[in-house]
């Protein structure tokens, strides 16, 4: 039986649903092709463009070009210790994505637009999915990685990790994008393990008037975008939109269809009401998502593994969020949010979820004399689930309330007026599946002078089960025929045990520089040590089962925290301008794990070893703005004792040219993986399975409207 168990290399992609590596042991629509006449045009218009200086600027908007180093350095964030700061005195690793960034990347959704950060790695799967990590363990649910919109967490108890496909924020709303490479666990609390990621949406008063916005494309079929916003009186300010947006089939290694087209629609609002001593702020959110899908499907009767062609993903939910921020005094603030979510996830043939999070969050901050800034809060927060199996999968129980409740305090203290700042804060949480958890941080920040910083911090995080982990039975997405050494199908099935948390104590330094006014530069290096992975092995001695009445070999196997190992990384990240109408912008990330004795050619979880990402940003004439985007992914390649699945490397080259025209409108066309036909990036990794399928060369010309 262990001779044939390690047989199965699905095996691997299915229960590295965790980011895990597996360590099994012995008991003890119809699809168009690339429209050429558009590629073709585009890009030699692309390159035969001449570059003159700015000729005028826009009177009512700043470029990302106008911008100097300075202004860069001092854009401020919220996300490393939940108060304001300037991006250069945060003692972290942060880097922002500007609205600005957004636009002119010609990205269609926010895992595109995170390919801007170092350290992050983005895989397109198929038909809107995206596998998306920091630091490596990247898989199609990343479990190491913690998301928010607006300060609402849409990480899933389910399987641990943010399902990017019912994500869709009007890209035009957001304001930035902040981004900690790291761990953030002694602010944000568990599973901000190697990142956070922030999305932060404009205030309504920044989004009045109308917004009109549509588009066509070789692969994004179609897409539109509504949004109107007005006052209702001097303080109070709303916006309401509507988006919808279609993608076409991908093609798999071979050129056949995919089966993964896919669309979806949403609409929400927001409101902002500003009073004297305060900001209230509520906000809510309705969406659909459907996507084809090709996914391999295990079965007790011949022909035991099939692809189900016909395979539907559907997805749909809303949410509503308020945040009341309150100053008390001159020194003393207070904010209190609370948010509901409710989302389906469904694949057909496979399993369907339910999904209810109701949270509360309170936080209190006081300047305590020139030298201690404090922080402390308590939130929380209760995530109900129902699931519904099949014959190959089930959840004991189907249904389960799931509670987190804590608390966190942080000391930011000025050790100098000017030069040292050092700061400790802890989380604590206790929640359903892992009991109580402490979350600690400590880090030092060396303002050298005006231009030069130094940090360094150590942080312990923690990456709490999941419920596939934790209550669920399912088999591989593989069922191994009768033959002669068993008359019977043979079937590996993952039975609930005890899982607990995965842990994690990093350490971190860094450095900034305004190397010259036209020219910075951000560094970091991280040591990671992780323990109690997720391994899986058998448990059980095989024996005789039933599904459906169709008898099979029941091999049993369980998932535990068996596994401990050691990351090495570095980031960097420079920008340059050139002068008042160039700018360039370059970032690299490289990184090392290894387990025991074995050490694989990238991380566990398929994530590349070295990603290099170069940005160039013209303005051209007035009104006129011209992008290249050169990126370079090396392999991706995970190794368990089952074998090993391969990626290769690729380089992609995206363009975009955009027009300001009159009447308040303009136009962009966008040019996408200009250097290949066709490339794969990822291969799905839970358990069921989809066909591999690649990455094709696009383009798309968009429209929009303000007034």
């Amino acid at each position: 039986m262990a001779k044939g168990f390690g047989l199965r290399q699905d095996v691997a992609r299915l229960i590295a649903l965790c980011g895990g590596k597996v360590s099994l042991r012995a008991p003890s629509e119809t699809r168009r092709p690339v429209r050429k006449v558009l590629l073709i045009p585009t890009v030699t218009a692309l390159i035969s463009l001449p570059i003159p200086r700015v000729m005028a600027a826009e009177a009512q908007e700043r470029g990302l070009t106008d911008l100097s180093i300075q202004e860069l350095m001092n854009i401020e964030v919220t996300s490393v210790s939940k108060k304001a700061q300037k991006l250069s005195e945060a003692p972290a690793a942060i880097f922002v994505i500007t609205n600005e960034d957004i636009r002119r990347s010609g990205a269609r959704n926010v895992p595109e637009a995170l390919r801007l950060a170092p350290g992050v790695d983005v895989a397109a799967i198929g038909g809107g999915r995206y596998a998306v990590s920091i630091r490596g363990f990247t898989g199609r649910f990343s479990n190491k990685l913690l998301v928010l919109i607006d300060g609402r967490s849409i990480y899933t108890p389910i399987f641990s990790g943010v399902v990017w496909e019912a994500q869709g924020p009007v890209l035009e709303d957001i304001e930035r994008i902040e981004i900690i490479r790291g761990p953030g666990a002694a602010i944000w609390g568990a599973n901000a393990v190697n990142g956070v990621i922030n999305i932060i949406t404009k205030h309504a008063t920044d989004t009045q008037g109308i917004l009109a916005s549509t588009g066509t494309g070789t692969e994004d079929r179609d897409f539109a975008t509504l949004r109107y916003g007005n006052h209702v009186s001097a303080n109070t300010s709303y916006r309401i939109y509507g988006k919808t947006e279609a993608r076409g089939e991908s093609d798999d290694a071979a050129g056949n269809p995919g089966n993964d087209g896919s669309h979806s629609s949403r609409a929400g609002f927001r409101v902002d009401n500003e009073q004297d001593d305060g900001h209230l702020s509520v906000q809510g959110e309705a969406f659909n998502f459907a996507a084809g899908d090709r996914i391999f499907f295990p079965h007790f009767t011949s022909p035991y593994d099939s692809t189900l062609r016909d395979s539907q993903q559907r997805n749909s939910g809303g949410d509503l969020l308020g945040r009341w921020d309150k100053t008390l005094s001159a020194t003393q603030d207070v904010s209190l949010q609370t948010y509901f979510d409710f989302s389906t996830f469904a694949i057909e043939n496979f399993s369907a979820f339910q999904v209810k999070v109701v949270d509360f969050e309170f936080e209190h901050r006081i300047r305590a004399g020139d030298r201690n800034d404090v922080t402390w809060g308590l939130s929380y927060r209760s995530m109900g689930y129902r699931a519904d199996g099949t014959e190959t999968n089930s959840f004991d129980p189907t249904s389960r309330d799931l509670r987190v409740a804590g608390g966190f305090a942080q000391d930011e203290i000025r050790l100098t007026p000017e030069a040292l700042r050092l700061t400790f804060g802890v989380k604590a949480e206790h929640d359903t599946y892992s009991g109580t958890q402490f979350m600690p941080d400590m880090s030092l920040l060396w303002n050298v002078d005006a231009t030069n910083q130094i940090w360094t911090a150590v942080s312990r995080a923690v990456r709490t089960p999941s419920v596939a982990e934790r209550d669920a039975t399912y088999s591989t997405n593989g069922v191994t025929p009768p033959s002669s050494s068993s008359p019977l199908p043979v079937a590996f099935v993952a039975v609930p045990t005890g899982f607990g948390t995965e842990r994690l104590i990093a350490f971190e330094i860094g450095y900034r520089s305004e190397i010259a006014d036209n020219l910075s530069l951000d560094l970091t290096s991280f040591v990671h040590h992780y323990r109690g992975l997720s391994a899986y092995e058998v448990t059980g001695t095989p024996g005789p089962a039933s599904s459906g009445g169709v008898p099979y070999i029941k091999v049993p196997f369980t998932i535990y925290n068996g596994l401990s190992g050691e990351e090495i990384g570095i980031e960097a990240a420079g920008n340059w301008r050139v002068n008042d109408w160039w700018r360039l912008q370059v970032s690299y990330s490289r990184m090392r794990i290894k387990f025991g004795d074995e050490v694989g050619d990238g991380s566990i979880g398929a994530s590349p070893r070295g990603i290099l990402s170069l940005r160039s940003s013209m303005d051209l004439v007035a009104g006129t703005h011209f992008d290249l985007w050169l990126r370079h992914v090396g392999d991706r390649r995970t190794q368990t004792a089952l074998g090993s699945t391969d990626v290769p490397q690729y380089t992609t080259l995206d363009s975009t040219l955009s027009w300001k025209l009159p009447y308040q409108l303009e136009l962009s066309l966008v040019g996408k993986d200009l250097l290949d036909s066709r490339h794969p990036e990822f291969i799905s990794n839970i358990g069921v399975s989809s066909e591999p399928l690649t990455v094709e060369r696009s383009a798309y010309i968009k429209l929009t409207w303000t007034y």
